[in-house]
């Protein structure tokens, strides 16, 4: 169990998670992710460790590195991961605020990295 956990399920169905779901249910996915980040990157999810686009970006590398996940498993973890730094940012608004201001702009950088090397370096 990660930090803030019953906090990130209350954030996440806030902000639409699940809403539309039939039959699985999107927050105890999204929960499994990040339970899965703890276990394969071998870290304790908190409001430290997983605060802005950087933290996401060395988690991923670590995550490859290990060659044990799947890419498709990997972008399901980057979802859930982004929703905890937005959580953790909006409950912290003063803080990573060079976060707020670049992560658009690092997110579509570290896609295009992705996209053309075909890992993150």
């Amino acid at each position: 169990m990660f930090e803030h956990q019953k906090k990130y399920e209350a954030f996440i169905r806030e902000q639409g998670v699940g809403q539309n779901d039939k039959v699985a249910d999107s927050c105890k996915s999204y929960v499994s992710y990040l339970n899965g980040v703890e276990k394969h990157a071998n870290i304790r999810i908190n409001s430290k460790t997983l605060a802005s686009e950087n933290d996401i970006s060395a988690i991923v590398a670590k995550l490859h590195e290990s060659h044990e996940i799947s890419d498709r498993t990997i972008a399901n973890y980057v979802s859930a991961m982004r929703l905890y730094v937005n959580m953790v940012n909006q409950s912290a608004p003063h803080a990573n605020n060079q976060f707020k201001r670049d992560s658009q702009r690092l997110a579509f950088l570290l896609l295009l990295q992705f996209s053309v090397y075909g890992t993150m370096l």
